[in-house]
């Protein structure tokens, strides 16, 4: 079982490095969107006090968020529907230090504000829901 997380672990630590590495070297400058990680999928990471993409992009629809803690400290991956953090659409509870969670939900297109209630004024990020490419 011990080996089972370890494999996991490195597959999403490499898949997000692998999304960071094409989100920048992707852009032209022109285009500020993120490249849609397809599938409905988006595994995320806590490290420290931020959260890794801290731009998030997934396709619109039924979404699987895989949320990793690899930090020091407690943190929860909320979702808000307006910047003022007010319309909670869906999230996890406290995720201890070295802990995950899947966070499973139905997303309409459009731009949602992520943080960590936790910790609200440090840890943000932005989550665009697109619609499916024909």
């Amino acid at each position: 079982m011990h080996l089972r997380y370890l494999i996991r672990r490195s597959m999403l630590v490499t898949f997000a490095l692998a999304s960071a590495l094409l989100i920048a070297c992707g852009s032209d400058g022109d285009d500020e969107e993120a490249t849609p990680t397809g599938g409905g999928e988006l595994p995320v990471i806590a490290k420290d006090f931020e959260f890794v993409p801290v731009e998030q992009t997934v396709e619109a629809g039924e979404v699987s968020i895989q949320f990793e803690n690899q930090g020091s400290e407690r943190h929860t991956y909320s979702i808000y529907r307006d910047g003022e953090y007010e319309e909670l659409v869906d999230t996890t509870t406290g995720v201890n230090a070295g802990g995950r969670v899947e966070l499973e939900l139905s997303l309409s297109p459009g731009e949602y504000f992520v943080r960590c209630d936790l910790h609200p004024t440090q840890m943000q990020a932005t989550l665009e829901a697109q619609e499916a490419a024909d």
